[in-house]
């Protein structure tokens, strides 16, 4: 079948008539067979693509160059109502546009609204390949500290503190500050340190003084030492999608203001017994199971132990009554959701190579109507790739590998 047969109508079908017999696969078997597809086999040509030019490299590439045509084009036609200021103009005077001021239309929305059904996805989901690592490998020790011992550690800070200086800087300089140095640099002795030791000395360090910091390696450099993965490596997914850039209000809203009562009280003076809460508890809005419910006693496990016993359950283990569950009921909002949201790292595609012909259309007319999509219009055009093209082949790429962009050494 063509993916576009399988996805087509999955509103209405459930997951399991989607891929039949799902029930009975492991999360180690579904993710494990994607971990060794090449990004060349899943976008054609990606193999002439570097990941400079994806990532780090892309400082040197003008917007006239992504996207032909575009200096042509006002922010008053890419964001409706934007003034009358042309790209031309935006772009020689970049570095004194603030991050607040480029991304300001997300102030209205929640996290649950930017990624439906966020706070579902497990660390191998977020993070590809993640169950092959063990923190107990990367940080000395870790196998011994447990979730509430490293959450603990946040809990007397305010955002305002985190993000002091923040809304000062441009996003020339914020880009800038990502492409030149490892962890290990910003805090010395840093792969010999245990997690709690990084946060507890970060928690006095402000987003600026961390970022400023990153001066010295490339991106490229950083990676290939995959290895030796650094904090920033593991949770690379949630670095380059902070608070501040989801929620730009957040810049200046202390965790009082966020979480009304907070106060800068410990979370086990304002929630007493907090040790015993359930993750649901705490953030109730976010989450309809708790972790306790998915996986019995959790509060007590290290998280050694949490990403161990996840490659062993199947989702009907993870999600009761998966089975009988559609799509829409397992993400909510599913049918309203994005196609980045949908397939991992897929910011990292430009609109152009999803939507031949994007360089002639305004982001407005892209966006526009793109809400009431179903995913199977989305992927509509994706008729000619199989399911067997898509899933087979994936034999000889390692992580790093795909990170590096499909470039095999």
């Amino acid at each position: 079948m063509t993916l576009s047969e399988v996805i087509s109508g999955s509103v209405k079908i459930t997951l399991c008539e989607v891929i039949s017999g799902f029930v009975k696969i492991t999360l180690c078997e579904v993710i494990s067979g994607f971990m060794k597809m090449t990004l060349c086999e899943v976008i054609p040509g990606f193999m002439k693509i570097t990941l400079c030019e994806v990532i780090p490299g892309f400082m040197k590439i003008t917007l006239c160059e992504v996207i032909p045509g575009f200096m042509k084009m006002t922010l008053c036609e890419v964001i409706p109502g934007f003034m009358k200021i042309t790209l031309c103009e935006v772009i020689p005077g970049f570095v004194k546009i603030t991050l607040y001021e480029v991304i300001s239309g997300f102030v209205k929305m929640t996290l649950s609204e930017v990624i439906p059904g966020f706070m579902k996805m497990t660390l191998c989901e977020v993070i590809p390949g993640f169950m092959k690592i063990t923190l107990c490998e990367v940080i000395p020790g870790f196998v011994k500290i447990t979730l509430y011992e490293v959450i603990s550690r946040f809990v007397k800070i305010t955002l305002s503190e985190v993000i002091s200086g923040f809304m000062k800087m441009t996003l020339s300089e914020v880009i800038s500050g990502f492409m030149k140095i490892t962890l290990s640099e910003v805090i010395p002795g840093f792969m010999k340190m245990t997690l709690s030791k990084v946060i507890s000395g970060s928690v006095k360090m402000t987003l600026s003084e961390v970022i400023s910091g990153f001066v010295k390696i490339t991106l490229y450099e950083v990676i290939s030492g995959f290895v030796k993965i650094t904090l920033y490596e593991v949770i690379s997914g949630f670095v380059k999608m902070t608070l501040s850039e989801v929620i730009p209000g957040f810049m200046k809203m202390t965790l009082c203001e966020v979480i009304p009562g907070f106060m800068k009280i410990t979370l086990c003076e304002v929630i007493p017994g907090f040790v015993k809460i359930t993750l649901y508890e705490v953030i109730s809005r976010f989450v309809k199971i708790t972790l306790s419910e998915v996986i019995p006693g959790f509060m007590k496990m290290t998280l050694s132990k949490v990403i161990s016993g996840s490659v062993k359950m199947t989702l009907c283990e993870v999600i009761p009554g998966f089975m009988k569950m559609t799509l829409c009921e397992v993400i909510p909002g599913f049918v309203k959701i994005t196609l980045s949201e949908v397939i991992p790292g897929f910011m990292k595609i430009t609109l152009c190579e999803v939507i031949p012909g994007f360089v002639k259309m305004t982001l407005s007319e892209v966006i526009s109507g793109f809400m009431k999509m179903t995913l199977s219009e989305v992927i509509s055009g994706f008729v000619k790739i199989t399911l067997s093209e898509v899933i087979l082949g994936f034999v000889e790429m390692t992580l790093f590998e795909v990170i590096l962009g499909g470039e095999r050494g």
